[in-house]
Order: C-alpha cells, then structure tokens, then sequence
C-alpha cells in the first residue's frame, strides 16, 4: 500500500507542478504581451512627440523670417522717416510752408504705415501662440 500511496503522491506532485508549470507560463505570456503593447504606445508616443517637435521648428524657423521681414520693412520706412526729418530741418527756412505741411503729411504716412506693421506682427504673434495652446 505504501508503494500505492508513493505512486499518488508522485502523480499529484506531477499535476501539482505541471498546474504550476501552466499558470507560470500564462503569467509570463501575460507580461511579455503587457510589455509589447508598453512598447508600442511608447513608440507611437515618441513619434507623436517628433512630429510635434518638427511643427513646431517649422514655425519657428517662420517666424524667425518674418521677424527679418518686418524688420527690414520697419528698417526701409524708418530709414525715410529720418531722411525727410533731416531734409526738413535743412530747409526749414528755405522753403515754403506748403513744401513743409507736404513733408509732414509724408512723415505721417510712415508713421501709420509702421504702425499697421507692428499691429499685423503682434496680432501674428497672438494668433499663433492661440494656436499652440
């Protein structure tokens, strides 16, 4: 009987392991599929992540153009702002008052001319940093 009792012992301890054996190998295949899909949406978030980073360097690298190109334009009209400040105040007593109040009217035409472009640069500003958020 003894012999009996050792054999049912051995196949219990053998079910007993090979149960144990199964639900090891199910934990495991659990896990590697839990570490896939990790992976997988660390990956696509890295790709996310690139593609946002290179959006934005293409903004930056246009705004930094038209940065340049509101400043040359802001350049050129103060450039002539100066220029006829500087020739009416040559000519002040050579010329007639007509001659000046034609100067000034050009003076101020710059003037508003420069501030649309800083409004339009601001108002770009905004606009794109509203698009960001």
């Amino acid at each position: 009987m003894s012999e009996l009792s050792s054999l049912a012992v051995m196949r219990k301890s053998g079910r007993v392991s090979r149960e144990r054996y199964e639900r090891e190998k199910r934990a495991r295949q659990h896990a590697e599929a839990m570490l896939k899909s990790r992976a997988e949406e660390l990956h696509q978030a890295r790709e996310e992540l690139q593609k946002q980073l290179f959006r934005e360097r293409k903004i930056a690298g246009l705004q930094t153009q038209f940065i340049r190109m509101a400043g040359r334009e802001l350049d050129a009209l103060v450039l002539s702002i100066d220029t006829t400040t500087a020739r009416i105040a040559r000519n002040t007593r050579q010329q007639d008052p007509g001659w000046i109040h034609g100067k000034c009217q050009s003076i101020q035409t710059t003037v508003t001319r420069v501030r649309v472009i800083i409004d339009q640069t601001l108002r770009m500003a905004d606009d794109q940093q509203l698009n960001r958020e």
